[in-house]
């Protein structure tokens, strides 16, 4: 059995992560925790302090760090809701790698899409952007540095623009 389902399907993500509210042609639908099916949409993000995007090395590293936004898989992410947890916690999957970032280590790796609360991320909103934040220990999903190649880390929330990201879908 799978045990992920899709966060989004439009560009509504405000509503979509926050209210746990799954975006289906247009209308609304509630989610529900039994639902098992493939991510709809990718998504870049973009970090607010640094302007740079989340990306991976490459496919088969599994570092995951910051990069200049160049609208290339390895900075394409998606979102699953981890079946039977609360409605605003999902696994974020790369697209080019097809692994789930670890909630867990820092600085933050990949590994093998799980279900589990090692990879379980609670999308917080802040402002009209989000934060990341492990399920299992509240540290945000943050940059240290606005140097390109820096590495993606957790650090105890702050609300700093360097834990905050922007999602934008990535274009069809």
């Amino acid at each position: 059995m799978r045990y992920l389902r899709p966060a989004v399907r439009s560009t509504a993500v405000a509503a979509a992560l926050v209210l746990g509210m799954l975006a289906t042609d247009g209308a609304q639908a509630q989610t529900r925790a039994t639902e098992a099916t493939p991510a709809l949409s990718t998504y870049f993000l973009g970090n607010l302090a640094s302007g740079n995007c989340l990306a991976i090395n490459t496919p088969t590293s599994p570092g995951v760090i910051q990069a200049p936004c160049a609208s290339t898989r390895l900075q394409g992410w998606q979102l699953y809701h981890q079946n039977g947890a609360p409605a605003n916690v999902f696994s974020l999957m790369n697209a080019a790698s097809g692994l789930c970032v670890n909630s867990t280590v820092s600085p933050v790796t990949e590994s093998t899409c799980q279900p589990s609360p090692a990879q379980g991320w609670t999308v917080i909103a802040s402002g009209a952007n989000y934060q990341l934040q492990s399920y299992t220990n509240g540290n945000n999903l943050a940059v240290p540095s606005p140097e390109p190649g820096a590495p993606a880390v957790l650090q105890a929330p702050t609300s700093s623009p360097n834990e905050v990201w922007a999602f934008k879908p990535v274009p069809s």
